[in-house]
This record gives structure tokens, sequence and C-alpha cells, in this order.
């Protein structure tokens, strides 16, 4: 018997959000639709918590009791009140070893403290989250010395003509204990160990009884990978990286062209279908 999907999870950047067009509104038609049915609705992206909260309003999360999971699944949290579901933190003390090997290489981080991403490079190494994901940034000239709190993720990056050489030295001299997502050969993100996406898949269905034949996801990026795995059911956007596109159970249009909202369809209808 093919399961009903009780819990659907979707990346944003790419996937559910275009740079170019915003989400295209198929798909914020087609994610209140699945939450009207009476499926979960879960975002899953790299991005720090405070940059999802806008995103997880206009789909309307808060209203029908759904999730946002940031950080790479560094931290699941309820959007009606902001509760805590899951978290894993780099402690400050490891996080305070991490930036100073990567000042030592010469690399650029950032890193979120207090609701601020703070970051150690040029300015255009956060443009993306500072004018597309609008996440309050701050430039730091020593950024060690302005660490606070622990944290759910670190980006560690180096400029392209760079080649990723110094990147690789500094995976070399990581100890084993954490994540590493490398979605591009100059920029890679570190979480605490066994932290992914996927993370928040497991915690949401421990929280709901959800088997895991019961979910379904749908991503386009590196970071993506163990979450589509873990999903009973997956999609990709033609436009994902051509790892993902082998991965997947589905692929969909372009995500200009609202491509999860015809994985949502497919899935309404398989669900009104067996249940």
């Amino acid at each position: 018997m093919v399961p009903v999907i009780k819990l659907f999870i979707t990346d944003i950047d790419h996937t559910l959000f275009s740079p170019e067009k915003g989400i295209p509104h198929a798909n914020l038609e087609a994610i209140w639709a699945l939450q009207a049915s009476g499926v979960k609705v879960a975002i899953a992206t790299g991005r720090v918590h405070p940059g999802v909260r806008t995103i997880a309003k206009q789909l309307k999360l808060d209203v029908y009791g759904g999730y946002a999971i940031s950080s790479n699944g560094g931290l699941t949290v309820a959007c009606q009140n902001e509760a805590v579901v899951h978290e894993a933190l780099i402690p400050l003390n490891e996080l305070q070893k991490l930036v100073s090997l990567a000042g030592d290489l010469g690399l650029d981080m950032a890193v979120e403290q207090h609701e601020t991403v703070l970051y150690q490079g040029p300015d255009e190494s956060v443009a993306y989250d500072r004018d597309v994901v609008n996440v309050p940034v701050k430039a730091s000239r020593h950024l060690l010395s302005e660490l606070s709190t622990g944290a759910h993720k670190l980006e560690v990056k180096q400029a392209p003509h760079r080649n990723g050489v110094e990147l690789d030295r500094f995976l070399a001299a990581l100890p084993q204990r954490y994540s590493i997502c490398r979605g591009h050969p100059t920029f890679l993100e570190v979480m605490a160990q066994g932290i992914t996406k996927a993370s928040g898949l497991e915690a949401l269905c421990r929280l709901h009884g959800y088997s895991r034949e019961e979910t379904a996801a749908i991503g386009d990026g590196i970071n993506d990978l163990e979450l589509l795995a873990a999903a009973g059911l997956s999609a990709a956007p033609i436009n994902a990286r051509p790892l993902v596109k082998q991965q997947v159970d589905h692929l969909v249009p372009h995500v200009n062209d609202a491509g999860l909202s015809v994985f949502v369809k497919h899935i309404l209808e398989e669900n009104k279908r067996h249940r």
C-alpha cells in the first residue's frame, strides 16, 4: 500500500524561492493547499534562523503549525511559537578554535551571533545574506574576539581564484567530530557532528510519530542530499545540481516555473487516492 504523506519538507533557495522572481505564486498556493489538507510542512535551509521568518510567514507556517529547519539542520523551530524542537550547537570553545584555525589560513568566515551574521572578509562574501535573505550582517576585523556564544554552523570561504587550496588545508586540520557540507570548492559549512537537514526530518518524525515513508522532500543542492535520501518520497527541480538529480524519485520544472507546485500536486492527488 502506498503511504499517505504526512510531512513535506522543502529547501528554500533555488527550490521554493528564486533569487530572480521570489517565491512563484503557484508555489505559495501549493504549500497553502498542502497544509489545508492536513500535511505538516517544514522549510529546510542552510540559512540561519533570522533569514527564514519572512518566508515562514508567507507560507503561513505559523498559521498551520509548520516548522523551520535552519543552519543545515542545526536548529528546528516550531513557527507558531518559536519553540525549539531540536538544536545542535558548536560550543563556544570549539567555535573559537575553528575560527582561529580558519583565520591562520587567511580564510573568510561568517557566523551568526545573537541574530546577526558577523563576517570577516570582503563585503561581497555576505552579499546574498545581506541583499537577498535580508539578514542583519556586521563586518568584523577580528571575528575571534567578538564570539560570545556557540553557533549552529560556521561558514568558511576563500576567494575563487585560490581554487580551494586553503580550504583543503582547513579540512585536513579539522577534527572529525564535525559535519561538513562543501557545496563549492571555495565554500563550506561546519555543523555539529552528525547534523544535516535530515536531522530536522528525524526530529519532526519523532515529535509527531511519523514513519520515514510518510515524508516527502524537495531540494536542489549538495546540502539537501541527506534530506532527500532520508525522505520516503523525493524530488528536485531541473535546475538542481547533477548529483541531486541522480538521487531523487521525481524531477520537476525549474524553480522559476514553480516546479515545487507540480510535486505538491502529485502528493495531494496520491494522498487523496490512498486515504
